[in-house]
């Protein structure tokens, strides 16, 4: 959150993500789902950052719910859009627990960023309850589906 992370353009080409492992991809979705229910979750939400991370979460159920494989042409471009959103959200309010944890499983154990979040995500069930259930019921099946 500075002037130098402003940008003047965003490119949002679900063509870019067609051959990203499907590991990577997961990951990244989910640092977008667990930005947005944290900011849900914490006490310095707002209608802006409310908003961006309703519409993100949604758009992530569809996608790693949904019928379709989460890599479809659609749900790619899904992705994108709640990848944003997801962003946008987060810089309207603050991370919460996950983040941080997820930060120093980085510095210290040169986790990537993303991965760290769902290592950090599978403790939270007294932090984020409302959350915890829907996370752990996606990341089970969506990495193994062909």
């Amino acid at each position: 959150n500075s002037d130098f992370t402003v940008y003047d353009k965003i490119y949002l080409d679900p063509k870019l993500t067609e051959t990203v492992p499907r590991d990577q991809y997961f990951y990244t979705a989910m640092d977008a789902y667990i930005h947005c229910m944290e900011s849900l979750s914490g006490i310095y939400r707002n209608p802006v950052g409310d908003a961006f991370s309703n519409q993100c979460i949604e758009l992530c159920r569809e996608i790693f719910l949904g019928e379709q494989d989460m890599m479809s042409d659609e749900n790619r471009a899904k992705l994108m859009v709640a990848s944003y959103l997801g962003g946008v959200a987060i810089a309207a309010s603050y991370v919460g627990i996950v983040h941080p944890l997820s930060a120093g499983l980085s510095v210290v154990f040169g986790t990537h960023h993303c991965v760290g979040n769902c290592i950090v995500m599978r403790a939270m069930s007294d932090h984020y309850s409302a959350y915890f259930d829907e996370y752990t019921c996606s990341t089970t099946e969506l990495l193994h589906r062909p």
